[in-house]
């Protein structure tokens, strides 16, 4: 779905669609629409500022390899979402212009409109936790024999402390060289 400046001058644009598992690119290969996607929400053209006002709410599963494990790790994300999106504007030579604090809030599209995709695929992306895992008290793998300790323990044992790290022990912070 495309969100048209021209059609949105008219009247805004109401919109509930559903998007196929894989039919929205999450530009990792790690991360995949495990269910649909499903969107609902309004677009409208704000004229006094030239501004593109997209409102509404999303709800997802993402499945992901674990971050501590590498099994598999599902993520249900349902949210809102308020936006604005400013024309980007056309500068002569390929100047750039810096952002200013009341712009950090607001989204920059080109030619004639913007895409309902590109903005889920945003929302999608900034709604990941951090660290994705398969549960709470998963214990990830083994640093030296990689066995996953969620299945069994391993009797690895954890190498000493290299003699030249040594030195960090007795580091204090806040304290001045030569103090």
């Amino acid at each position: 779905m495309f969100f048209k400046i021209r059609d949105l001058e008219l009247k805004p644009n109401r919109f509930e669609v559903a998007f196929a598992p894989g039919e929205v690119d999450l530009l990792d290969p790690e991360l995949q629409q495990a269910g649909p996607l499903t969107a609902e929400g309004v677009a409208e053209f704000l004229d006094s500022v030239s501004e593109i006002h997209v409102r509404g709410e999303f709800r997802v599963r993402v499945n992901a390899p674990c971050d501590r494990c590498l099994e598999p790790a599902g993520e249900e994300i349902r949210q809102k979402f308020d936006l604005y999106y400013r024309p980007m504007e056309e500068l002569e030579g390929g100047v750039e212009v810096g952002l200013k604090a009341a712009d950090a809030d607001v989204g920059f599209y080109e030619g004639d409109g913007i895409s309902l995709i590109d903005i889920l695929r945003e929302q999608i992306l900034l709604a990941l936790p951090a660290q994705r895992v398969c549960r709470k008290d998963c214990r990830g793998l083994c640093p030296i024999c990689g066995l996953s300790l969620n299945e069994q323990q391993c009797s690895c044992v954890a190498p000493a402390v290299e003699s030249r790290w040594e030195a960090l022990k007795s580091f204090k912070p806040g304290l001045k060289a030569g103090k």
